[in-house]
């Protein structure tokens, strides 16, 4: 949250991978941290989904699927991020189109051990819950009329918002 709140806005991001595709899919992505780290940026609101995303690799790390008798692989997964252009020492590939996730972390769909291993993923975690806890209690300023003067929060809650206080003073240090 402290890149958003300081107001960085990124406005490229270079990659590695083991294998691609001449369409700017990574063919083996392992545990696809990349992707990760693209919902986390554009869950905080420091990345749009038109970000241009630039592969550098060696020559022997793009394929031609077809060619191989392999068929061609295209961008299907929820959360896959496709390059724009490939840079290699001999050739530059320009990818029309490529097709970038939108949509942000969905912890619906993230691997319980990459949650547990992956300490910004389960800050953002903890930030959404207390974002619906307040959202919930009217404690956001959309969620409140004009009219109506806001609620004292019950002691319970207080004691919620006093954790989190404590432990956004260890952030900010």
């Amino acid at each position: 949250m402290q890149l958003r709140d300081e107001g960085l806005h990124i406005d490229m991001c270079v990659m590695g991978g083991l294998v691609f595709n001449q369409d700017g899919v990574v063919l083996h992505e392992g545990q696809a941290l990349f992707e990760v780290q693209w919902a986390l940026l554009q869950d905080i609101k420091i990345l749009a989904n038109t970000t241009p995303v630039i592969a550098v690799v060696h020559a022997c790390q793009v394929v031609d699927e077809v060619s191989m008798g392999m068929e061609k692989t295209s961008p299907n997964k929820p959360g896959e991020v496709q390059c724009d252009l490939i840079i290699t020492p001999d050739r530059t590939f320009e990818i029309e189109a490529a097709v970038k996730s939108a949509s942000g972390i969905d912890f619906d769909n993230v691997d319980a051990e990459a949650l547990n291993n992956i300490q910004p993923l389960q800050e953002l975690r903890g930030i959404r819950s207390m974002e619906q806890i307040m959202a919930k209690g009217g404690f956001r300023q959309e969620n409140r009329k004009d009219e109506e003067k806001p609620k004292a929060p019950t002691a319970e809650e207080q004691m919620g918002i006093d954790i989190i206080e404590k432990l956004m003073k260890g952030y900010k240090a």
